[in-house]
């Protein structure tokens, strides 16, 4: 038994990805038909595509006017494993709809792909994403900012609001550095769901783990007097809303 195949024939994912197309062991759903179609062509013509980030375990790539995440097969003992636990792709995407469900924002997935059964090849699955040339520039404009100005303050103190709504809803990431947030005075949206976790109820220990983690991410991309970060950075309105939201 393919636990990635029997999730694919749930009713809410069928639901919001409703094309679908099989090429031997390998299993595509999209959003629209269109998205289908380029993820097919990625997989069978093997595309020219642009490198944009190469990790152990995932390599992301531009292609066309989307971006694409594909998880690598690590070993066959994982590889065995992922038959019994939702691949790399599905994990992200069921992230994103966690999220979505808890009233946060993040980039909505368009489509994915799956290899049913035993891989046999390097990557196992791939989610399709909308390219967003603006995540760099904006990235880059936060970097050159000092911790001194306003626009970095504002900055701050919404990504923290936004952890803070996180913690309030049982969500941690496991490593929130500032490159996994698309940055904006006014909107903060999680670009990174790979290492989301779920519990049941808010862990003050993690939300204090965000915080160090959150601060070291900024020292190490240079900004100065952020040693540590506590709730004193919220806003009191932030404070207020979330506790509200959180008991809906």
């Amino acid at each position: 038994m393919d636990l990635n195949k029997y999730y694919l024939q749930r009713k809410p994912f069928r639901n919001k990805y409703p094309y679908r197309r099989v090429r031997e062991n390998y299993l595509l759903f999209a959003r629209e038909s269109g998205y289908l179609e380029d993820l097919f062509r990625w997989i069978t013509e093997n595309p020219e595509t642009e490198i944009v980030k190469k990790g152990p375990k995932r390599h992301c790539f531009r292609y066309q006017n989307y971006f694409l995440k594909v998880y690598k097969v690590e070993n066959r003992l994982k590889d065995l494993l992922n038959l019994f636990r939702l691949k790399g792709a599905l994990k992200a995407i069921r992230n994103y709809w966690i999220l979505v469900a808890r009233g946060l924002s993040s980039v909505e997935p368009l489509g994915g792909w799956i290899r049913l059964g035993l891989s046999g090849g390097e990557y196992h699955s791939g989610a399709l994403y909308p390219y967003l040339p603006e995540v760099r520039e904006r990235l880059h404009h936060f970097l050159s900012l000092s911790s001194s100005d306003k626009e970095f303050r504002d900055t701050l103190q919404n990504i923290l609001t936004f952890l803070y709504r996180m913690h309030r809803a049982g969500l941690y990431l496991r490593d929130p550095k500032i490159t996994n947030f698309i940055l904006t005075p006014s909107r903060i949206r999680l670009i990174d769901l790979d290492g989301l976790k779920v519990y049941s109820r808010p862990r003050e220990k993690l939300w204090r783990r965000s915080l160090h983690k959150l601060a070291l991410s900024l020292q190490k991309a240079g900004f100065q007097g952020i040693e540590e970060l506590s709730e004193d950075w919220l806003p009191r309105e932030a404070k207020s809303s979330t506790k509200a939201w959180a008991c809906l």
